[in-house]
């Protein structure tokens, strides 16, 4: 396997070279994967966990071109946004030890521990025990930027097969818009899946959550849980946690 390099800057100094609790058994495989722009994260517990849990985000921003019009600062930041590195180095910024704040990753915290202000030791124990990655696979090059029916087709082509390598127990979905149900049933039919039990939950603040038990094409059972993306200001665990409560525990029963 090809050595990973890092970039120099801020983010890759700091958080690239030595990224803490990742379990890189699966990188030989990913970096075959086709299709598949970022390594993801996982975690150096996730394959003891009982749950084996697979969140799976939506996209990746620029967030530098809604900041600033410098053009050398886009150029720096677009370099970062492509890089493989991408989603292991949030996960290291954003959720594990002395950490910069992310709304997506404290309300993944509190939902999946059901706590307003879970401890350090507590969420990193969690991503050490999950697997991420983000479902689109081309970044939004700015945050106005919103991605296509084609973009959540082409990413349920990516994870899919993941599925089988990963083997998660759970999948957390951050979203529920029709766009993303409609390109996950049909990857499904693609990848000759099939839904064993399928559920809707009554409507929250307008947004309906979905729950489906799935069997993959080489027989692996998941289940997959569509919540209300975390870093919508609408979220709140305490209306959300009854969705994915009742999986939690299952999933930790084996």
């Amino acid at each position: 396997m090809d050595a990973i390099t890092t970039l120099d800057t801020p983010d890759h100094r700091q958080y690239g070279g030595s990224i803490s609790h990742l379990d890189t058994a699966f990188d030989a495989a990913f970096k075959q994967h086709k299709g598949l722009t970022w390594l993801p994260w996982v975690g150096d517990l996730y394959q003891t966990s009982p749950s084996r849990m697979l969140l799976l985000g939506e996209s990746n921003y620029n967030w530098e071109k809604d900041k600033t019009s410098n053009p050398q600062s886009w150029a720096l930041v677009d370099e970062e946004v492509n890089h493989q590195l991408l989603t292991r180095i949030f996960v290291a910024k954003h959720a594990l030890g002395k950490r910069v704040p992310a709304r997506f990753s404290k309300n993944i915290e509190r939902l999946l521990l059901d706590e307003p202000d879970p401890q350090e030791d507590r969420t990193t124990h969690q991503w050490r025990s999950s697997s991420y990655l983000n479902l689109v696979q081309r970044p939004m090059t700015s945050q106005k930027m919103r991605p296509e029916w084609s973009d959540f087709a082409a990413g349920w082509k990516v994870v899919f097969p993941l599925i089988d390598l990963l083997k998660p127990r759970i999948i957390i979905h951050a979203g529920t818009g029709h766009l993303k149900r409609a390109a996950f049933h049909a990857a499904l039919i693609a990848h000759a899946g099939v839904i064993r039990a399928e559920s809707c939950s009554p409507p929250i603040s307008k947004t309906f959550g979905m729950s489906f038990r799935i069997t993959t094409m080489h027989g692996h059972q998941v289940h997959v849980v569509m919540v209300m993306h975390p870093s919508s200001p609408n979220f709140s665990r305490l209306k959300w946690g009854g969705n994915v409560a009742e999986v939690l525990r299952a999933g930790a029963a084996g």
